[in-house]
């Protein structure tokens, strides 16, 4: 097992990618003035510590790619400052605290791939000033929320294989939303076209499904005077060749 240097208290700690394993020590939590801990990219396992509760200076936690066990702790409720929280392929298991909404400062949110009962949205309308949203494979069930479609400085918003149904409002306000990700759902209705403005830059990646019986199916798409770059469109079910054919005869422009 790698051991961890501990930083100084004014230090940012950043041990990405380091090989260390074992337990997170439970004196990271002690470092009050702490500010960023990004120990993604490595092979810790067991709970976060509950001294990590102490950490309210924190404006950047990631904890990406690794195995922690237990559930996401409800203490990041704590984190008041937080502007940037990354827990994909964690290990942790949901469902998302609720308490989250109080963590107002966020603008990057990603927490993807995680185990745990289905669960509502967890309400992130507080978060006037989000930029990106990744809430990827987090059993998620339930209607988008309203409030995405107004967050104007929103750029990413990726809630890929969950349990999504309903419609994407007609007069949705996109902003600066520039990558769409909503495949693996249950959505209905059409696409808006404020969703794809003419002149806008965005990549759009909705319902398919993997079905034999409808292998391309999903949200109705009127992309005439559309023009679009595509991207990564390959793969060994040729799934990719009909999302570009299916794009031509809607009319999109590549």
């Amino acid at each position: 097992m790698n051991k961890f240097g501990l930083p100084n208290p004014h230090q940012n700690s950043n041990l990405e990618a380091n090989q260390f394993s074992g337990l997170v020590p439970a004196e990271l939590g002690n470092l009050f003035n702490l500010q960023a801990s990004v120990l993604s990219s490595n092979k810790l396992s067991g709970n976060l510590p509950v001294t990590f509760s102490q950490l309210q200076n924190l404006t950047d936690f990631r904890i990406n790619d690794n195995s922690f066990n237990g559930k996401i702790p409800s203490f990041i409720q704590n984190w008041k400052q937080l502007q940037r929280l990354e827990m994909h392929a964690s290990g942790l298991e949901g469902p998302i605290p609720s308490n989250i909404s109080l963590l107002t400062n966020l603008s990057r949110l990603r927490i993807s791939d995680i185990n745990g009962p289905s669960q509502d949205f967890p309400i992130l309308s507080n978060m006037t000033g989000m930029i990106r949203v990744v809430q990827r494979n987090c059993n998620i069930t339930g209607e988008i929320p309203s409030y995405f479609w107004t967050m104007k400085d929103l750029d990413m918003l990726d809630l890929s294989f969950n349990n999504l149904f309903g419609e994407i409002p007609a007069r949705a306000h996109v902003g600066h939303l520039r990558f769409l990700f909503l495949t693996g759902n249950k959505l209905s209705g059409n696409v808006p076209d404020s969703v794809l403005m003419d002149g806008s830059n965005v990549n759009l990646n909705l319902n398919m499904q993997n079905r034999e019986t409808s292998p391309i199916s999903g949200l109705p798409i009127n992309l005439k005077g559309k023009r679009a770059f595509v991207t990564g469109v390959a793969d060994d079910n040729g799934y990719g060749w009909a999302m570009g054919s299916l794009s031509l005869r809607y009319g999109l422009q590549m």
